[in-house]
Formats: structure tokens, C-alpha cells, sequence
């Protein structure tokens, strides 16, 4: 079936886990494209990628599975554009989220063309880095907090031992698929001078390669955008991610102690070959 990608190809590119794609194709709002008979397998196409996150990002607004469905399938401009008023309208009596769900809701009446034009992808290589890395698994629900201890800890480590920031600060994904609940990550900082390890911190050199690479803007809860648009022009241009390499990794070019939320510049860079 050519180009089709398995169920944990799909969860890595959308970061919809498994389990939920399975569920939202028993109640009929996302169906893969082919199941093998044989085995049960679920295959889906690069195609569906914007339609995986506009589930997602409606299921962050607390939109039911019944309306996401008949959002999906509608054609009349004037029943979509009522459906968006009317969730617009409930966000701003809720004011539970803010502007950034607000923002979000905006961002699903973009066309599939207009949403990857917003991406720009290129393929480069990335030199090797010496860092001092800390891996462990976390969950979607705590990444915030867990992500500013363990790079806290990796900045204390670093003045400790007289060392400094080298300019390098990112995160690798591990995986082959997205599980919320069960997230590998190996938070990582470069540095100036040596320093030893600890039982829980590591020093090592994160190989380098050719990476596509694209520049998101703004808030890190948006990020999934990166990587289904990254996956679509690999889909589009012959190319696949590499197995058994490192994981997709963000590099943080600066600081939300520094920026607003919107101002927030984050490289995605995912190993890749030439398929």
C-alpha cells in the first residue's frame, strides 16, 4: 500500500497516541484509509495529518466527539463558520483558557496548503554536540514543570562545577509512537569546560546528521504543529525519518524568562534520509 503509514508512524507525526486513534476510529471520526485483514492493522495517509489536528486541537477545547464529526464533515462555509462562532463564544464566557485557545480555535479554519506554507522545512546537516543530558520519562500533563526542574538542575550542575552554558539547550523524543502517559525525553545543555557526571545527570555526545529542520513561533502547547508538518514534507519529498537514530529534538533559541509566550522560537529537527 505505498506511501500509507503505520498506526505509530501516524501517533509519532500527529502526537495523537495510539489508544486515542484507535478510539476515534471505533466512533467513526477518524478512520484509517486501509486495515489489513489479516492482522488488524490500522494504515493512514500523509493526507489525513490536518485532519488529526484539528481533532486534536478540538478535543483540547472540550468540543464533543459528536460536533468534531460534523465539523469535519461539513462543506457549507456558513455551518462551519457557525460552528466556530458558537465555540468562540463559549471560550469567552469561560475564560478558562484565554487568548491561546482562542488562537487555536482560529488555526483549524486554515486550509491543508495554507497550514504547511506556514512551515518552512530544509534539510541540514547538524554538527555533533558534547552535553551534559538527563533522561527520563514523563507525562504530557507534568512536561512543563518537569522540563524547567531538569534543565534547572543541568544549569546548577554546570555553575557547580565551573562550567557554563555552551548556547545549545534542547530536548530528544524518544519512541517510535506518542503515549501522553509514557513520554522518553533527554533534556540537554552544552557547556564551556568539563564536568563529571552524576547519577542522574550524563555527559555525552548527541550525534549530529542530516536533520529537517523548521522554525515554529510561539507557545510550546502548539509545537505539534511543527512535527505533523515536518512528517507531511517528508511524505511529500522522499524522505523518512531515521530508525533507530535519535529521537526529533526541539532546540530552544530563547527563554519564555525572556519573550511572551507568542514570541517563543523553537527549531524542531528531525534525523532524516533520503526514503
Amino acid at each position: 500500500m505505498g506511501n500509507l503509514l503505520t498506526i505509530g508512524e501516524f501517533s509519532r507525526a500527529t502526537r495523537l497516541s495510539v489508544k486515542a486513534l484507535r478510539f476515534y476510529d471505533e466512533k467513526g471520526v477518524l478512520r484509517p484509509v486501509w486495515v489489513d485483514e489479516a492482522t488488524g492493522y490500522r494504515h493512514y495517509s500523509a493526507g489525513q495529518f490536518v485532519e488529526a489536528l484539528r481533532i486534536r486541537r478540538l478535543r483540547e477545547l472540550d468540543v464533543p466527539l459528536e460536533e468534531i464529526r460534523a465539523f469535519l464533515g461539513a462543506r457549507d462555509p456558513d455551518a462551519i463558520a457557525a460552528f466556530l462562532d458558537r465555540h468562540r463564544q463559549v471560550l469567552q464566557e469561560r475564560l478558562k483558557k484565554g487568548n491561546r485557545d482562542l488562537e487555536l480555535l482560529e488555526k483549524l479554519t486554515l486550509e491543508k496548503e495554507a497550514f504547511f506554507l506556514s512551515y518552512e522545512v530544509t534539510v541540514r546537516e547538524v554538527a555533533p554536540v558534547r552535553a551534559l543530558t538527563h533522561r527520563c520519562i514523563i507525562t504530557m500533563e507534568n512536561i512543563s514543570e518537569e522540563s524547567h526542574r531538569a534543565f534547572t538542575e543541568l544549569w546548577s550542575h554546570l555553575e557547580q562545577n565551573g562550567s557554563a552554558y555552551g548556547g545549545e539547550c534542547f530536548d530528544i523524543y524518544y519512541g517510535e509512537e506518542f503515549d501522553p502517559n509514557n513520554i522518553d525525553v533527554e533534556f540537554c545543555l552544552s557547556f564551556t569546560n568539563p564536568v563529571p557526571d552524576t547519577d542522574r545527570l550524563k555527559v555525552r555526545t548527541v550525534p549530529g546528521g542530516a536533520m529537517a529542520c523548521t522554525l515554529h513561533k510561539g507557545p510550546y502547547d502548539q509545537l505539534e504543529g511543527a512535527y505533523t508538518a515536518l512528517r507531511h514534507w517528508m511524505e511529500e519529498n522522499g524522505y523518512e525519518p531515521v530508525a533507530g537514530s535519535d529521537g526529533a529534538r526541539n532546540v530552544y533559541l530563547n527563554s519564555p524568562h525572556e519573550v511572551p509566550p507568542e514570541e517563543l522560537r523553537t527549531e524542531v529537527q528531525w534525523p532524516v534520509r533520503k526514503a
